[in-house]
């Protein structure tokens, strides 16, 4: 697999789980499972540290915080990336 399809769906997969109430264990798990059927384990341990800094994991969240939906912001970067793929 491409660097550049494996750089989108780390994308997609960190919008996706930072969503409701953000990113969980077993949507980590998921991501790391997915890595590990695709790549060695150095690009699998760089890929996952990116899909968490893309998915905010780590970052302390407001106690205020509700769930939230997708922003346009979001939306945005789903359409840019589609369209750079399927120009590829």
């Amino acid at each position: 697999m491409s660097e550049e399809i494996l750089d989108a769906l780390m994308q997609f997969f960190a919008i996706i789980a930072k969503q409701d109430e953000g990113v969980m264990d077993n949507e980590v798990e998921y991501v790391h499972s997915f890595l590990i059927s695709q790549l060695n384990s150095e690009k699998v341990e760089e890929y996952l540290a990116y899909f968490k800094k893309k998915a905010g994991v780590g970052e302390k969240q407001s106690e205020g915080d509700e769930k939230k939906l997708t922003s346009v912001k979001d939306s945005v970067r789903i359409l840019g990336l589609c369209k750079k793929l399927i120009k590829r």
